[in-house]
C-alpha cells in the first residue's frame, strides 16, 4: 500500500484493503496508516477522510483510529488547503483524549 502512495495510485491501495477484507483478513492499523498516507501523497484528502470516518464507525472491520491516523488525515487536509477540516480533526483528537503529533 505504501508503494501505491509513492506511485500516486491510492485507488489500488483501496482495492488491496477491500481484497483483504473479502478474504476475511482483518485490516490492521498499519495498513490503514499506509493508505491514508498514500491518499495524502496523491492529494486525495477526501479519500483519507472517508477512510478515517469508516475507521471511526468501525465499518468493514477496520480498526479504531489512533493519533497516527488523525495526524495523517490532518496532513492530507493541510496539503489540500482544507484548513477548516484539519482544525476540526485536531478538535476531534482532543475530544477523544488523544494528543496531536503534527
Amino acid at each position: 500500500i505504501s508503494a501505491c502512495g509513492r506511485g500516486m495510485r491510492w485507488p489500488i491501495g483501496l482495492e488491496v484493503l477491500e481484497a483483504s477484507r473479502r478474504r476475511l483478513l482483518q485490516p490492521d492499523a498499519m495498513m490503514c496508516t499506509a493508505l491514508i498516507a498514500a491518499c495524502r501523497q496523491a492529494s486525495a484528502w477526501w479519500q483519507a477522510l472517508a477512510l478515517l470516518a469508516d475507521m471511526e464507525q468501525g465499518c468493514r472491520g477496520l480498526p479504531e483510529p489512533g493519533v497516527v491516523h488523525y495526524s495523517a488525515a490532518v496532513s492530507a487536509c493541510e496539503l489540500g488547503g482544507y484548513w477548516a477540516m484539519a482544525l476540526a480533526l485536531l478538535a476531534t483528537l482532543a475530544v477523544r483524549g488523544l494528543a496531536a503529533n503534527v
